[in-house]
């Protein structure tokens, strides 16, 4: 009777076990001014790619619109992280200074003086502020995913580590997906989630591995 009413509504069941569990995602830039990414939307993708497929343990993909990281992409086993790689166009450049203002990191310095503008991308943290905040459209970026592997929060907690440089494409971020569920499917023990095989084998050969899928 209910799963027959969820059908007619559209809806279906959670899963449970060894398997992908529900996408979780924030609203995104559909809907929060802060969104680099349309967060919804890409959960919907997911859900009907990967959601409740066999995996060794349970697997959590979570999805955050910005740097605000509201859906916290680094508890989960596969966490993504809207981003943005700021370029700097010298020419339209006032050096007001509000760009300074608006990073938190240090990130960039301007000498108002001077007309000098130092941007350390070392120190960034691809949040996208500054592209937002300039009066003169002098900072460009385009938005992509930063994605993150081998979280855990609960009774153990481990943060997840980036896997990759940013990703731009939905193609390449649906490659690193498959190729995540891939390696954790031959290296992964029962019961054992994916933070967990990673410790156990070491990092580096899922990072090799997509780093050659990026590459081809």
């Amino acid at each position: 009777m209910v799963k027959s009413e969820m059908q007619e509504a559209g809806l279906r069941p959670g899963f449970c076990g060894a398997r992908v569990r529900t996408i979780t995602a924030c609203q995104g830039c559909t809907v929060c001014q802060n969104g680099l990414i349309d967060s919804a939307d890409l959960a919907q993708e997911f859900d009907r790619l990967y959601c409740g497929k066999d995996v060794p343990h349970k697997f959590k993909i979570g999805i955050t619109g910005c740097h605000n990281n509201c859906l916290k992409a680094e508890e989960n086993d596969l966490g993504i992280k809207g981003a943005v790689k700021p370029v700097w166009i010298q020419e339209k450049c006032t050096y007001c200074g509000i760009c300074q203002e608006k990073c938190r990191h240090s990130a960039i310095r301007v000498d108002r003086d001077n007309k000098t503008l130092t941007y350390d991308e070392a120190s960034c943290v691809n949040c996208g502020k500054c592209v937002k905040a300039c009066p003169c459209q002098s900072w460009e970026g385009k938005a992509g995913f930063k994605v993150y592997v081998g979280g855990l929060f609960g009774n153990d907690i481990q943060t997840g580590r980036q896997a990759v440089p940013l990703v731009y494409s939905r193609e390449d971020l649906n490659k690193i997906i498959e190729a995540v569920m891939e390696y954790f499917r031959e290296h992964g023990k029962k019961g054992e989630r994916l933070g967990k095989t990673l410790n156990r084998i070491g990092w580096d050969g899922l990072f090799q591995k997509l780093d050659g899928i990026l590459k081809k």
